[in-house]
């Protein structure tokens, strides 16, 4: 891979599909027209499956967020309020914030809205170019990931006390020298 900026020059076709995207398969999003850099997987929030949308709490430079218009699509998103989210070299629409919308969306007003079909995915461990069409994004419950943070931190607690412990057996070694 070679980027010029924030643009992807060269992509594989030979990638390995991955189906879930986590931590563990870290990625960039790219516009699927000029590869533009758009936004990576450490600010992905979910996806709405429904609508075949990956949610970001941010985005890159590159990505233009329009005027607010009102929806013309039919379904989940009839009389929602959103600006258009379009890539900065090529123009193409990527995606969408919503402005107003039914109690259903709430939750995903104000943020960044990708269209799947828009964009593809570099993942970086892989080394592939995957059209995010074929991932999902479906990120562990809140308190499964809550459960594995307390769990290292209380790994790092352990490795904090036993080096105070040492500390303070060093401090009373010095001081015993000393007298």
């Amino acid at each position: 891979m070679e980027f010029e900026k924030s643009i992807l020059n060269k992509r594989s076709d030979e990638a390995k599909p991955v189906t879930v995207a986590d931590d563990r398969n870290l990625m960039t999003f790219h516009c699927q027209h000029c590869y533009t850099v758009l936004a990576d997987s450490l600010d992905v929030c979910g996806e709405l499956q429904s609508l075949d949308l990956v949610i970001l709490l941010k985005v890159t430079d590159d990505v233009v967020v329009g005027d607010a218009v009102m929806s013309k699509d039919k379904g989940e998103m009839t009389n929602c309020i959103h600006s258009p989210l379009k890539c900065s070299h090529c123009h193409l629409e990527v995606g969408k914030i919503l402005h107003s919308s039914p109690p259903s969306l709430a939750p995903v007003r104000s943020l960044f809205l990708l269209d799947k079909s828009s964009i593809s995915c570099y993942i970086l461990n892989s080394s592939s170019m995957v059209k995010a069409s074929g991932l999902t994004f479906d990120l562990q419950p809140v308190s499964e990931r809550l459960a594995e943070v307390k769990q290292h931190f209380e790994a790092h607690l352990e490795k904090m006390s036993i080096l105070k412990s040492r500390l303070a057996d060093m401090s009373i070694i010095r001081n015993k020298k000393r007298r």
